[in-house]
């Protein structure tokens, strides 16, 4: 794989994961906020490139070089959400969708989004502390950290 090309197919799979979604209401809002589940998802979340590299399948096959790249270009994206909106920036191009909670189970969040085209998607959020969430989407897994 050419380096701009596995760029350019990372850039679109965060984004198509990202924007379309990781949150749902509540007021959690930094660290150590002791708020899990959709409540706590509210807030400011930064993308851990070198995390969402390891824990993605989709980049199994790229070189190191390119993983690194790949993991610096991520780390540049922050998602904000909101009550039932979120948005994503970084990485050249800002995203938002509107979404809503499907399940909420203690650490387990599943949740529909939906873009400005009426696509819709299921992510499922995983909490591994209170500050650091997984999203899993079809294609890929995100790994957030919340801002402070």
């Amino acid at each position: 794989m050419r380096k701009t090309v596995v760029l350019s197919v990372v850039a679109c799979l965060a984004l198509a994961l990202v924007a379309a979604g990781c949150g749902k209401k509540g007021s959690g809002s930094g660290s150590g906020s002791g708020k899990r589940g959709a409540a706590g998802l509210v807030g400011t979340w930064a993308v851990d490139g070198e995390k969402t590299v390891a824990a993605s399948e989709e980049f199994g096959k790229a070189t190191p070089e390119q993983k690194k790249q790949i993991a610096e270009m991520m780390a540049k994206a922050e998602m904000k959400i909101g009550k039932d909106t979120m948005s994503m920036s970084g990485m050249g191009k800002e995203d938002s969708a509107k979404y809503k909670v499907l399940e909420n189970k203690g650490d387990n969040v599943v949740i529909e989004t939906e873009d400005d085209k009426g696509k819709k998607e299921t992510i499922r959020i995983k909490y591994v502390s209170d500050d650091e969430i997984q999203g899993r989407g079809p294609k890929m897994v995100i790994v957030m950290k919340r801002k402070k």
